[in-house]
């Protein structure tokens, strides 16, 4: 029975490894598409076709990846919908797939059931949710997946909706989400931030997770395992090489859209 459950666990493993790699490549090749990654997907049940609800599980804190797979996975079996969920750096990314779009009401049910899986989630997972906006065919689910990390990533800050955010109810901060990801505006952010791009990753890493938890000290130091005075450091380091100061708000929100274009 030992050997049995080690062979059984090697298996999630090794098929949780080769699924999140198929979802990075299909991530990394963004509006290139490439044949052979999609006709792996549809190997795999992937379908490309269709609409998409994409849906981002993110863990606040330092997590098992692996046993939120299997308990997402638990959840989404019993949804009479068609559903993905695969292991994604800190988290799970997942999505609902229909032929047909769904009515709104349907739509927003499907949203509800995200929800509820995230509740569930909540009481033995320090996670955050966010959820994506309908759109259709390959290209759709890479957009819907997008729209799902930025809601996770708002969703890490926000207490008072559960640490949930349906990116479609965020308003002004959707349109500016969008802004930020334009071929406009992604050139700029790069010239802005060059100055903390070339002493490496670190300092652009912590002022980014700074920024998203609210100029926090002690929550970014929680989010990236390091001490607080690492984190103060770098983050007095950033200021001088951009020459801004992070008190001043107009900056702030300058310096966290150019982050997130970057990322």
């Amino acid at each position: 029975m030992a050997a049995r459950i080690l062979i059984d666990e090697v298996a999630d493993v090794s098929d949780a490894a080769v699924a999140s790699g198929l979802l990075r490549e299909f991530l990394e090749a963004r509006d290139a598409r490439d044949p052979d990654v999609e006709q792996r997907m549809s190997e795999r049940g992937w379908r490309t076709g269709g609409y998409h609800l994409a849906f981002r599980i993110a863990g606040r804190r330092r997590l098992e990846t692996l046993e939120l797979l299997r308990f997402v996975r638990r959840i989404l079996a019993a949804l009479p919908v068609d559903s993905q969920a695969v292991t994604s750096g800190r988290g799970v990314t997942g999505w609902l797939s229909f032929a047909e779009p769904p009515a709104p009401d349907r739509l927003d049910e499907h949203v509800a059931a995200v929800r509820a899986l995230h509740d569930q989630a909540r009481r033995s997972f320090d996670v955050a949710t966010g959820v994506g906006s309908l759109d259709s065919g390959a290209s759709g689910l890479l957009r819907s997946i997008d729209g799902a990390v930025d809601g996770a990533r708002i969703a890490a800050g926000r207490a008072a909706t559960g640490w949930f955010v349906r990116v479609d109810a965020l308003g002004i901060e959707q349109v500016l989400l969008s802004w930020a990801g334009s071929d406009t505006f992604v050139p700029a952010a790069e010239s802005l931030l060059a100055p903390l791009a070339s002493q490496g990753p670190e300092l652009l890493e912590t002022l980014t997770a700074y920024l998203d938890h609210e100029s926090g000290v002690s929550a970014t130091a929680t989010a990236l395992g390091l001490h607080r005075n690492t984190v103060a450091m770098r983050i007095a380091r950033a200021q001088e090489l951009l020459g801004v100061d992070l008190t001043d708000t107009d900056a702030r929100l300058a310096l966290h859209l150019a982050c997130r274009a970057l990322r």
